[in-house]
């Protein structure tokens, strides 16, 4: 039996005097007594009064004058009618006037160096805690377990419960979904936090039953605190993972900086009405310590934040670019003088335009550039405070680079390659002054005075490439490369003298919160199987690389007419069956194909089948440019239905059920009824993530799982890429510059090109500034004289053009890692070397002029792939688990030191490995083909059926019941393909659509697409 000194011990009333103790130890805060709440009023007006009476004594007088004795009630008759028709946020913002007397309800923290009247004001808020707040007239005896007000206001709510008590925060949150959401004291409070001993949740707008609650929570388990609730964060000065000490999150500062900064109202995607937005944990810490760092470091860091999908970067950008342009450092000047915000796609992101929108205190403060380059440079001149734009804009801003020297908040949503290159380095030049990079230079200790004018321009252009002191760069990803985590990440020798992400939320976390869907919790894989026959004609001596063999001939397979047909019936059965009632019957589903010839024959084969069996949804395709195949020319227009437009927006359409797309819509897309994906392509690391969490989204309500069918990739694979980024990812190591020289060296040693060359191109192309048409002849003597005669010393030997192509495969690959190589590697240079930005220059352009020879295999070998024995076989179903451990990328071992040619083995050889790991025939089935058909050609009623009945469907239906008679007339033969085609509904539907196609054109004399050696034994 529990004693009463336990009890007082654990119960909730000793929680709250915990919290209350805690709350008012620190600035600005007291405890009142609950009887000081008006439930009519829902204010204290007490302390209305005495925050106006501190702050504002002249109104106060105002008041006195035109309601003498009466001047608390009159204050909350008009401070009720107020807050009501506008919210507690808007008059705690701006204010209320009434009868000539203008109120402010609080007052913001002046930036540093502030006028000390405003100090002093602000220093005059008062807040309260209150414990069993009685807030209802209707039912008098309801009462909140605490209540904060802010200056007599009410603005946060808390249900407590205690694990000691056999209570916690889900018994908080069902409490709150039973109160009466018509009570105006719900509508009063910003915030209602549900909380226990060990987690926390937080909604702002109470609606019974539906209210969503959202986690308010450290990590998925809080960490615990020696001596205090794991919770106390929410009350209590904490230590966060940085070993930083931070303010609770219901202190005065924090709650005035929520209030001023934060709080606001976007349309939920949802329901499509307005919601109220509180920042989430994570959210309010990010930009919290980027703040700090900023404000206390100045210009010229850069910071890597690994945050999630479902984290709500575009709330925590808006967040930080709107403080950003308001923070001033401990001098109290501005830190930056404008922000620039860029996404990393050519069609803005109207979402994140339209939350920082929301915080602009004077019209103009957000510039979008959504049309043109010239109205980018006018924002950059004008020196607008927040900028949003693409990379890609600065690259047509080259002689841009005049702006007079300011300081740079560069804001980057979804950070990778892009910000890797000529882009970031144009981006550079356009936010640098000449004298900024005079003054960098002169502080670079391995760069002196250089007395060629060509060898200080180089000097300006290396070091716009490096990081200067008047630009940071805050950069936003979920899936941070190990080139993104060099340039802005933090070194930290805890990581082996490698990166971290300056701040993190876990896609762990994402889908553990609820916010993400797993989309590994339903992944299917299939396998390809195909047998290799010997050909008389192949030459059994010859030499092919074992993995460039292979390769090329799993890509012939895969493309292949039949091949495509088949995973294509798999595609629609399985959306029929298993997708298509999804969601309300509204989901939808992505194919992802490896090439746009490839998306093109997907398109067709689809649109045939769902022809084929009637149903009633459409299929779209997404590729860019045109792709020609047996000189037919298909594009985006002519592929998809008449006044199809954008494929984004036609896709939201309901009829439109399928995508298929080739390097498109694969980032970047979101799609709330995308609910399953079929998958084609080669997907590994960064792009599998990327790809696969385009399901991820939770936006509709209804939406609750995913399913993935993959025909290429193993569960391992998938496993293996999604392990690095489930939570922290960390680059062990750091690059080492002098890897440029490695690969420049190489390149010099080819004899493609000669000293004199560079130096004649430097001549050219910096000195005289000549056009194209005139670098184009210098280049092609290179090609000719130089790359077309590699490997001459073996002129003559049988083996000679191999030797050839492989010396310019070699040296092509070796000059686009130079220039992919300098584009990173040049940024994180803390020296300049005017030789190697020639040397870049130089390569980049003869890159372009080498010609691109494609790899095919020979005939001889793609004579021996027999397509008839091709199947696509379901290999592995389940689900796809990870572990909670970091992840952990290593380096690019990219130095221009190549490992030797793989291993070579004669056709012989790779024959036997393909039809031992592929050949896996059909059982019973490759034999019974070919006697079907022989039994179909020998039926007359089924020939005078298909030429004098024209309705397709009647046609279908005879040639089905002719095979089921062929089967059951040879029963113990068919016994296993008739088992098949009634067990396995998409090879059912596939066989009986082939048979149909070749039988129909059979007899209308078209030649057939069955091919007669189907028959036993292929």
């Amino acid at each position: 039996m529990t004693s009463d000194l336990e009890t007082s011990q654990i119960s909730e009333r000793a929680a709250e005097e915990g919290i209350v103790e805690s709350l008012v130890a620190s600035p600005f805060y007291s405890e009142r007594h609950s009887s000081a709440f008006d439930a009519a009023t829902l204010l204290d007006v007490a302390e209305t009064r005495a925050f106006i009476m501190a702050t504002q004594p002249k109104e106060w007088a105002k008041l006195g004058k035109q309601f003498p004795g009466e001047e608390e009630t009159a204050l909350a008759g008009y401070l009720t009618t107020l807050i009501q028709k506008r919210g507690t946020l808007e008059v705690l913002r701006n204010g209320v006037s009434f009868n000539g007397i203008n109120l402010q309800l609080a007052y913001f923290r002046p930036s540093a160096g502030g006028n000390p009247e405003h100090q002093a004001r602000y220093e005059g808020n008062r807040f309260a805690v209150m414990r069993q707040v009685h807030f209802s007239t209707k039912t008098p005896d309801q009462s909140a377990d605490v209540v904060i007000l802010l200056n007599g206001l009410p603005i946060v709510s808390v249900e407590l419960k205690n694990h000691f008590t056999s209570q916690n925060v889900q018994h908080a949150i069902a409490q709150y979904r039973r109160r009466d959401k018509n009570e105006p004291f719900w509508k009063r409070c910003l915030v209602h936090f549900a909380v226990d001993d060990d987690a926390a949740y937080m909604t702002t707008r109470l609606v019974g039953r539906d209210t969503a609650f959202l986690p308010f929570n450290r990590d998925t388990r809080n960490p615990v605190i020696f001596g205090r609730f794991a919770s106390s964060y929410l009350w209590d000065d904490f230590v966060d993972e940085d070993g930083e000490v931070q303010p609770g999150i219901w202190q005065a500062d924090s709650m005035l900086l929520l209030i001023q900064n934060y709080l606001h109202a976007e349309q939920d995607e949802k329901t499509g009405k307005k919601k109220f937005i509180f920042p989430r944990f994570h959210q309010l810490m990010v930009v919290r310590k980027l703040l700090a760092h900023a404000r206390a470091n100045g210009s010229g860091h850069s910071y890597l934040i690994q945050h999630s999908a479902g984290s709500g970067k575009s709330n925590s950008i808006a967040w930080l670019a709107h403080q950003l342009a308001n923070l001033c450092g401990p001098d109290g000047q501005p830190v930056f003088d404008s922000i620039v915000v860029i996404t990393d796609r050519r069609v803005l992101d109207r979402q994140l335009q339209g939350t920082i929108k929301q915080f602009e205190k004077i019209n103009g403060t957000v510039s979008k550039i959504d049309r043109n380059t010239k109205q980018l440079v006018k924002a950059l001149e004008r020196g607008d405070k927040i900028i949003i734009t693409t990379l890609q804009k600065f690259g047509f801003v080259g002689e841009l680079s005049k702006i007079p020297g300011k300081r740079f908040a560069v804001l980057v949503d979804e950070a990778h390659s892009s910000q890797t290159g000529e882009g970031v380095k144009d981006l550079h030049l356009v936010l640098t002054s000449d004298e900024q990079l005079e003054e960098a230079l002169k502080k670079d200790d391995e760069s002196r005075e250089a007395d060629d004018p060509i060898e200080s321009e180089l000097e300006k252009i290396q070091k716009a490439r490096q990081k200067l002191p008047h630009l940071s760069f805050f950069a936003f990803t979920a899936t941070p490369k190990d080139k993104t985590l060099e340039l802005f990440g933090v070194k930290d020798t805890r990581v082996k003298k490698g990166f971290r992400p300056f701040h993190k939320y876990t896609m762990r976390q994402a889908i553990a919160e609820g916010f993400i869907l797993d989309v590994l919790e339903s992944y299917t894989t299939y396998k390809t199987y195909f047998e290799l026959i010997e050909n008389e004609k192949a030459d059994g001596e010859k030499q092919v690389e074992k993995l460039k063999a292979r390769r090329l001939m799993l890509q012939y397979v895969d493309q292949h007419e039949f091949a495509i047909k088949r995973k294509a019936h798999i595609i629609v059965d399985h959306f029929t069956r298993n997708t298509s009632h999804k969601i309300a019957g509204q989901a939808k589903a992505m194919v992802v194909t490896h090439s746009r010839a490839h998306a093109v024959l997907y398109k067709q084969a689809l649109d045939e089948i769902v022809r084929e069996q009637n149903l009633s949804f459409g299929v779209l395709v997404a590729f860019s440019g045109t792709v020609t195949i047996n000189e037919q020319k298909y594009t985006e227009d002519n592929m998809n239905p008449p006044g199809t437009g954008d494929i984004g927006e036609a896709f939201k359409n309901p009829a439109q059920r399928l995508l298929v797309v080739a390097n498109k819509f694969q980032t970047g897309f979101d799609q709330p009824l995308l609910h399953t994906m079929y998958v084609d392509k080669k997907l590994g690391g960064v792009a599998a993530v990327q790809t696969l969490s385009r399901l991820n989204r939770t936006f509709h309500p209804l939406k609750q799982d995913t399913m993935v069918l993959d025909f290429v990739n193993t569960q391992e694979t998938i496993q293996a890429s999604f392990q690095d980024y489930y939570q922290t990812t960390e680059l062990e190591g750091a690059t080492d510059p002098n890897k440029l020289n490695n690969l420049k060296y190489t390149l010099e040693q080819s004899g493609v090109f000669t000293p004199e060359d560079v130096a004649e191109f430097v001549d050219l192309f910096l000195v005289k500034k000549v056009k194209s048409e005139k670098l184009q002849p210098f280049f092609q003597r290179i090609v000719t004289n130089g790359y077309e005669n590699l490997a001459a010393e073996h002129k003559g030997t049988k083996d000679y053009e191999k030797k050839k192509a492989d010396a310019k495969e070699k040296f092509r690959k070796g000059t686009a890692r130079y220039v992919k190589q300098y584009g990173f590697i040049s940024q994180i240079m803390t020296f300049t070397d005017t030789a190697l930005e020639k040397f870049y220059l130089f390569a980049k352009l003869l890159l372009r002029q080498l010609p691109y020879e494609a790899q095919t295999l020979p005939l001889e070998v793609i004579d021996m792939i027999d397509m008839d024995k091709y199947r696509a076989q379901e290999e592995q179903n389940g689900r796809i688990t990870l572990k909670g451990e970091d992840g952990v990328l290593e380096l690019t071992p990219d130095d221009g030191y190549r490992r030797g040619r793989g291993d070579e083995e004669k056709i012989k050889l790779i024959i036997e490995k393909l039809n031992k790991e592929y050949g896996i025939a059909f059982e019973e089935a490759d034999r019974v083909v070919g006697a079907i058909k022989q039994k179909l050609e020998k039926d007359e009623a089924l020939r005078a059926a298909f030429k004098t009945n024209s309705i397709e469907f009647l046609r279908r239906q005879k040639l089905q019941d002719s095979i089921k008679e062929a089967f059951l007339s040879n029963a113990d033969e068919f016994l296993s393909f008739m088992s098949k085609t009634e067990t396995d509904t998409g090879f059912g539907k596939f066989f009986f659509s082939e048979m149909f196609n070749w039988y129909d054109q059979a007899v209308s004399g078209k030649p057939s697409k069955l091919r007669p050696e189907t028959s036993a034994g292929g």
